[in-house]
């Protein structure tokens, strides 16, 4: 029966005005063979028709929270990966009206494809697991059984108003301190296209495990979001239910007859009462070794057609009858057949024949497809499926039938009596109509008599040494058959690597012999981590299907290891302490060992995170017979101890016994484990000295840094160095000259030009920060000092800058020359030219005579001009600075 009619989920566009969320579910994958890798997506059913372009999300924001308490782990963000159509089960039976989009989203894209996420070990672990959460807001605004309408302007918690919350439980990453390893289950497929009142609904939910975990599925009403806004923030728990509407609840979900039911294998089943949009929740829960270990959500969304849209097909129609039987011997509903052990195969068959009503309607040209498949009733095991045939099915044409022949297997599956479900189907919408004969099976087997050992317990202690204890494993078996005997499992250990030894002597019909032998020297056999074994010998005859259980022999036995210790060891340490140290300081203590048998023992000892050779670590391996001491000391210097890439070192002394009489190794160890801190470390200090608070420009600035450190036991070597220069101008040019490379004491040194100074101003400030350094390793410490200075521009002399004006050359030693100068108390001539400084520096003295010849000219500072040929008279001369000039007359006399 095909009649094309809409898919499920989503609503016809005339009659209901959707939302666009449909339903979708959380998966966690664990990347196989990754240190804690898992792949993190969320599949979202969206509604591809009526649902708003701008809902269809690009970016969500997950948030993973410990169930222990409800805190906040992380948020995790996923991106829209892919977009695909779902596919149904019947998709004949969909025309397109509505389409229904499979919205994947994961995290982000790294190299093409999703990235994975780290649970690190350190964060997920506590033992109640964990969630992770999203919520978004709406769903349908015209849903039959709940509340779902349009939120209220303003309305942030509308009570009448649904969301979904996405929701998925997950274990630790580490149970026991051992990696945890699980992914969460991989949900059902969508459900069929549509229901129809009063016709039986069903489909398959049942998800798939990657871990091989039980899955269990219930009905659960779904949640809804915190608040009723398009993104509300997710989580953390409790969540608010959605609001059934009057006559629905978790139990009467569609008012079903009977209503919707899902099994703990995950059948869902309804046959519907009414037409509408139903909406409900599946719970899907994962166990391991018998504890739930996680849990994930989906909420479907169930369309009911209304009655008079819907089709009528008639279901198919199933009989059997025993292979030979005649065609009037087709029974329908349930059949027995019993069937002798020496039967053929060829015997042991039924045939079953399909007719289909619907194979003569016209609409359906006088067609219908029927398969068939079986089903176990009771048990489960996957080989039923070989009681079939190859072909399983056939069209039916004009009211025709098909027969299949269905042959049972020699030996029955549970060893007698089993019972099968044949199950024929059609292709009629929206759901394979179906129709199922059972068939109870007997296939008789012979009868059999077990094979059983002469003796099934031994249980014994025997002396380390003692001579060679035997045993005779002996089976028989009353039918005379074969036996088959199995020596002991090699799992959790072997027991022919602790001296056993077995021959078989015998192996006949209804017979089988053996001789088990124990060596129980300790010094050719080790015994050293076993002294107690549990094991069996198995006898199972090869009777007819091999149903009879196999007959144990089993053995306890022991070994007693008399006057045979282990040493002991210890230590001033108090065990599972911590010896805190700081760098420079030394720890000291005692390692003892005793042997109570007063065998000879051995002191050692190695680092189980460091190399212990190579750290400085004084200890002498030492032996003695029952008694030894050695002295452990550690010296902790900066040399040996990688402060920066450890701080706790695990050191293991070791006592072993050396010669014990079983010659094993017997030993003991002791862990220290020593938590190393930097040293402890004052500040140095640094003075200046030659230091003036003021400098004229053309002074040498110089002054020395003196440093200091009150450290010892090491002495800490200094460094002293210019941290920071910084002034009115720039300064340039200044040297520090230090003991290198390390060295209490520098010297600074500074002969700045004109090049100081800028923008008209004639004195700077400068502050020089200096700072001295220890070597102290891992906790250097340094002190700043600031020495500050100003400097000036050298003076300009002016007020004393009165040029002769009259001179007479005429030898008689009074003003016989020309000079800028003027003589002092003690005859010497001293300059009276303006001092050169950074504004202006003497360039050159010019005289003219009156008609403006250049009569003399002089770049010398110190000139003097005694003319002879020259005239008497008024001279003029210019003094020439490079900015300025100065102007004056002379008189010349004779």
């Amino acid at each position: 029966m095909k009649k094309l009619i809409l898919l499920l989920f989503c609503v016809i566009a005339f009659e209901v005005s959707a939302s666009h969320i449909v339903g979708g579910e959380f998966e966690i994958r664990y990347i196989p063979g990754s240190n804690f890798r898992y792949d993190v997506r969320l599949i979202l059913y969206f509604d591809g028709l009526f649902g708003e372009p701008n809902a269809m999300d690009q970016i969500i924001n997950a948030r993973i929270f410990r169930k222990h308490d409800n805190q906040l782990m992380e948020n995790v963000q996923l991106h829209l990966y892919d977009t695909v159509n779902v596919e149904y089960f019947q998709k004949d039976c969909s025309n397109g009206s509505v389409v229904t989009l499979k919205l994947i989203y994961t995290l982000p894209l790294s190299g093409g494809v999703p990235s994975s996420k780290v649970m690190s070990s350190a964060t997920y672990n506590h033992p109640e697991g964990y969630y992770i959460v999203w919520e978004r807001c709406c769903r349908n605004y015209q849903i039959t059984n709940i509340y779902s309408q349009q939120p209220e302007d303003g309305s942030d918690k509308d009570p009448e108003a649904a969301g979904q919350s996405f929701y998925l439980e997950f274990p630790p990453v580490v149970k026991d301190g051992k990696p945890f390893i699980n992914s969460s289950p991989r949900l059902f497929p969508p459900l069929s296209d549509y229901g129809c009142p009063n016709q039986y609904y069903y489909i398959d939910f049942a998800g798939k495990d990657d871990d091989g975990d039980s899955l269990a599925y219930s009905i659960v009403t779904p949640m809804n979001t915190h608040q009723t806004v398009a993104f509300p923030q997710s989580g953390p728990a409790p969540f608010d239910s959605v609001r059934w509407k009057p006559g629905f609840s978790r139990t009467n979900v569609m008012m079903g007859n009977p209503d919707l039911r899902i099994t703990q294998d995950g059948l869902l089943t309804v046959t519907p009462t009414r037409s509408g949009l139903f909406v409900f929740g599946v719970r899907c829960v994962e166990y391991r070794d018998g504890v739930k270990i996680g849990e994930v959500r989906r909420d479907f969304q169930m369309f009911v057609l209304d009655g008079l849209e819907c089709p009528t097909p008639k279901p198919p129609v199933i009989e059997a009858k025993p292979k030979d039987a005649p065609d009037n011997a087709f029974v329908a509903n349930n059949i027995q057949v019993n069937y002798a052990h020496d039967v053929s195969d060829e015997n042991r068959c039924i045939q079953v024949r399909v007719s289909d009503a619907d194979s003569q309607n016209p609409n359906d040209n006088k067609e219908e497809n029927i398969s068939i498949r079986v089903i176990p009733i009771g048990f489960k095991d996957p080989a039923v499926k070989e009681v079939l045939p190859i072909d399983t099915t056939a069209v039916l044409k004009d009211g025709s039938t098909a027969i299949f022949e269905i042959c049972f297997p020699e030996c029955p599956y549970l060893g007698g009596p089993f019972k099968l479900g044949i199950i024929a189907q059609d292709n009629a919408c929206p759901l394979p109509r179906l129709d199922t004969i059972f068939v109870d099976v007997d296939i008789n087997i012979p009868n059999n008599n077990p094979a059983i050992f002469q003796n099934d317990q031994v249980t014994a202690t025997y002396l380390e040494g003692q001579a060679t204890p035997t045993w005779l494993v002996k089976a028989t078996d009353a039918n005379l058959d074969s036996i088959r005997l199995r020596t002991p499992a090699t799992d959790p250990y072997d027991i022919f690597d602790y001296g056993f030894t077995f021959e078989q002597t015998k192996d006949q019909l209804g017979l089988v012999e053996g001789l088990l032998r124990w060596d129980t020297r300790c010094d050719v056999v080790d015994f050293s981590d076993r002294t107690n074994f549990d094991f069996y010998f198995l006898a199972n005859d090869n009777d007819f299907c091999d149903y009879t259980p196999a007959d144990t022999m089993k053995f306890d036995l022991a070994i007693d290891l008399y006057d045979f210790h282990s040493p002991t060891i210890s230590t001033e340490i108090s065990p599972d302490s911590i010896i805190n140290a700081k760098l420079f300081e030394t720890i000291d203590f005692d390692v003892i060992g005793k042997d109570q048998d007063n065998d000879k023992v051995k002191l050692i000892a190695r680092g189980l995170d460091f190399d212990f050779a190579t750290s400085g670590i004084s200890f002498t391996e030492r032996s003695a017979l029952g008694n030894v001491v050695s002295p452990a000391v550690w010296m902790l210097n900066c040399d040996n101890i990688p402060l920066d890439d450890q701080q706790e070192f695990r050191m293991q002394f070791i006592v072993v016994d050396e010669e014990n009489r079983c010659h094993y190794y017997l030993a003991d160890s002791i862990n220290v484990k020593v938590k190393v801190s930097k040293p402890s470390n004052k500040n140095p200090e640094l003075v200046v000295t030659g230091n003036k608070d003021a400098y004229t420009l053309g002074e040498t600035i110089s002054f020395e840094l003196v440093g200091s450190d009150v450290d010892v036991s090491p002495t800490d070597k200094l460094k002293i160095e210019l941290a920071n220069a910084d002034g009115t101008t720039p300064p340039q040019g200044y040297t520090l000259e230090a003991d290198a490379p390390f060295g209490p004491n520098a010297k600074f040194s500074w002969t700045p030009g004109c090049e100081i100074f800028a923008n008209d101003v004639y004195t700077n400030d400068y502050t020089f920060t200096f700072r001295v350094l220890d070597d102290r390793c891992y906790n250097e410490k340094d002190t700043a000092l600031d020495v500050t200075f100003s400097i000036k521009d050298v003076e300009r002399e002016t007020v004393s800058f009165l040029p002769p004006n009259v001179i007479s050359p005429n030898n008689d030693g009074k003003n016989d020359f020309f000079a800028m100068a003027r003589r002092d108390d003690s005859g010497n001539l001293i300059s009276i030219l303006p001092n050169d400084n950074c504004t202006g520096t003497f360039v050159k003295f010019i005289i003219y005579n009156r008609w403006g010849t250049k009569v003399f000219e002089t770049n010398d500072r110190d000139f003097k001009w005694s003319p002879e040929d020259d005239h008497g008279g008024v001279y003029f001369y210019t003094l020439k600075y490079s900015t300025f000039d100065y102007k004056g007359t002379i008189v010349l006399t004779f």
